[in-house]
C-alpha cells in the first residue's frame, strides 16, 4: 500500500492567519491543531482546512510546503484564500435560495 502525504494551509478566521503544513494524517494534524497540541497554531484556533494537496513521497510534499513560504507561494495563498471566501459565499446564497430566501432584503 502506497503511504500518502498532503500539503495543507489551514486559516485561522479570527486572527486572520495561514499556516502551512505537511502530515501523511490530514484528519489528525487537523484535530491536533484544533485541540491546541501544536504549539505554533494554539493561539490561533479555530482552524479550518481551506486547502490540500496529495503527494506519493515525503520529499515532493515537504518541497510543495517550502515553495508554500516563498514570496510566490505566499501569493499563490492569498489567491486560495480569496477562492475559499468565494466558495463560502456561494455555498452561503445556494442554502439561502434553497431555504426559500428567493430575494435579499437590504435596508438603509
Amino acid at each position: 500500500m502506497k503511504k500518502e502525504y498532503y500539503v495543507y494551509i489551514l486559516y485561522s478566521e479570527h486572527q486572520k492567519k495561514t499556516y502551512v503544513g505537511h502530515t501523511n494524517d490530514l484528519l489528525r494534524r487537523i484535530f491536533e491543531h484544533n485541540t491546541g497540541k501544536v504549539k505554533t497554531t494554539k493561539k490561533y484556533k479555530p482552524l479550518k482546512l481551506i486547502y490540500k494537496e496529495k503527494y506519493h513521497t515525503r520529499d515532493e510534499v515537504r518541497a510543495r510546503e517550502v515553495n508554500f513560504k516563498t514570496s510566490t507561494g505566499r501569493k499563490k495563498i492569498k489567491k486560495i484564500l480569496i477562492n475559499a471566501e468565494m466558495a463560502e459565499l456561494v455555498d452561503l446564497l445556494r442554502l439561502a435560495w434553497q431555504s426559500g430566501a428567493r430575494r435579499a432584503h437590504w435596508t438603509q
